[in-house]
């Protein structure tokens, strides 16, 4: 507990650093780009929402440098623990009485959400700070692609509760006959009588 508690708080010094570096108004803001970057970003200087990163002499590079080690070990530490959490049900599935089909749906459940967690959320969290941590060249669709990942990672999630838990499962299921029961064809008299009102019309 106490190291999710560091976490979050490297985390939100993270973007209070952040926030403080881009503080200011659009003027000051395209100033500071100018200056820093030539006339590399003047296409974009006209944008109000333009918000701007300075290298502060590598400062910024090296905050998200330590913060993509906590990432990456964090990750490690997550996979681990993953791994072993797996092998034990695998393990309690085959010995326990208690642990029956019914509960086994509820822990899949959980590591296909940890899962999801991983691949939408923390992936590409890994990807954007090891571009911005490195200056690596050419990367503004890697980092739009990752930040997709964030925006689909609600609907994953959702998607994933609804099937693997059976009866969410059963309920999106028995909602199907009554969604096609709405949606009958037309009958043979209807689609007649609707001809020929569009014929006298």
């Amino acid at each position: 507990m106490g190291f999710i508690v560091l976490i979050h708080l490297f985390l939100d010094y993270l973007f209070y650093a952040c926030y403080n570096s881009t503080k200011s108004n659009h003027t000051f803001i395209v100033e500071r780009a100018h200056n820093t970057t030539g006339n590399l970003l003047d296409e974009w200087l006209d944008e109000q929402s333009l918000i701007f990163i300075a290298d502060n002499n590598g400062e910024t590079r090296a905050s998200f440098f330590i913060a993509l080690v906590i990432l990456v070990v964090v990750l490690i530490m997550f996979c681990c623990i993953g791994i072993w959490f797996i092998r034990t049900l695998i393990i309690l599935k085959k010995t326990s009485k208690t642990l029956n089909e019914k509960s086994t749906f509820l822990l899949t459940t959980a590591i296909v959400q940890a899962g999801v967690f991983i691949v939408f959320l923390y992936i590409p969290s890994i990807v954007i700070t090891a571009c911005w941590s490195f200056a690596i060249e050419n990367t503004g669709n890697v980092v739009n692609i990752a930040l997709v990942f964030f925006c689909l990672h609600g609907t994953a999630d959702i998607l994933c509760t609804l099937y693997f838990v059976t009866p969410y499962r059963l309920y999106c299921i028995s909602l199907v006959p009554a969604f096609l029961k709405k949606k009958k064809p037309m009958s043979l008299i209807s689609l007649k009588n609707n001809i020929a009102i569009r014929v006298v019309s």
